[in-house]
């Protein structure tokens, strides 16, 4: 695993996230023109919001996922093959609150389908996908986590993108595989970050695992991880780093230190 520290560089999809945060700022400003009791008004009151993803012609499966997570249970398979997402039901899942999934959303072995971008999105339920094999890209750049999210012995195919995102809690990335994109790069975390056993490779040569600019309030369980090609942590902030391969970790204090 190489340190190989870069110069900063233009990241247009963190551009295009500053942009379409101000646009969501100044909508807010609008005036809102419809009464209480117009049909718009009517049919958002209806539905979980505005901006919720529209699910068309649930599977048999999906709607299975639905209601067990309804009912407060953990949507559990025994093979992947028998519980297959569209990325569009997941994203719905998502912007749900604790009236419609009383005890978060919890799923394994799940197979998730097409790109799911959850980016600028603020997610109030805890969130567990462990043993998922996500197909697609998966963004959530730029979100607002409020509890607990849990993705262990996960696999990313093709990346997972953190960009700035916030963690209130924990985030728990013990022994997930990440292909292709592997961007941390301004995330934020409260709590811990456990990324033990994390697997990361055919990352872009020139763009490498994107850590710079991380921060995390408590320890940052990074021992047995393996990140084939560059590793940049320019400007991270961890309230302690651990190293190594188990047993007897390394323990560096590397607050206020630019990596």
């Amino acid at each position: 695993m190489s340190h190989k520290i870069k110069y900063p560089r233009c990241n247009f999809r963190r551009l295009r996230n500053v942009f379409l945060t101000m646009l969501v700022a100044l909508a807010a400003l609008a005036p809102s023109t419809p009464s209480q009791d117009s049909p718009g008004a009517i049919a958002r009151a209806q539905d979980d919001g505005p901006t919720s993803p529209v699910v068309h012609n649930p599977t048999p499966t999906e709607k299975l996922v639905m209601d067990t997570l309804a009912k407060g249970d953990r949507a559990d398979f025994p093979h992947q093959s028998d519980l297959i997402l569209r990325s569009e039901v997941l994203a719905k899942l998502l912007h749900s609150d604790e009236k419609h999934n009383p005890n978060g959303i919890r799923i394994k072995k799940a197979r998730v389908r097409g790109r799911l971008d959850v980016s600028i999105r603020d997610i109030v339920l805890s969130f567990t996908c462990e043993s998922c094999e996500f197909d697609d890209p998966v963004d959530f750049s730029s979100s607002h986590f409020m509890n607990d999210v849990t993705l262990t012995g996960s696999r990313f195919a093709q990346g997972l993108i953190l960009e700035g995102a916030r963690f209130d809690r924990s985030l728990n990335l013990t022994s997930t595989r990440i292909h292709n994109n592997l961007d941390f790069s301004f995330m934020q975390v409260s709590g811990a970050l456990f990324a033990d056993g994390l697997r990361a490779r055919d990352l872009p040569i020139d763009v490498g695992a994107q850590f710079d600019n991380v921060r995390v309030g408590a320890a940052a369980q990074l021992t047995n991880t393996r990140i084939v090609g560059d590793l940049l942590l320019e400007g991270a902030d961890v309230g302690e780093l651990h190293l190594g391969v188990d047993p007897g970790p390394k323990t560096l204090p590397v607050r206020s230190r630019r990596a």
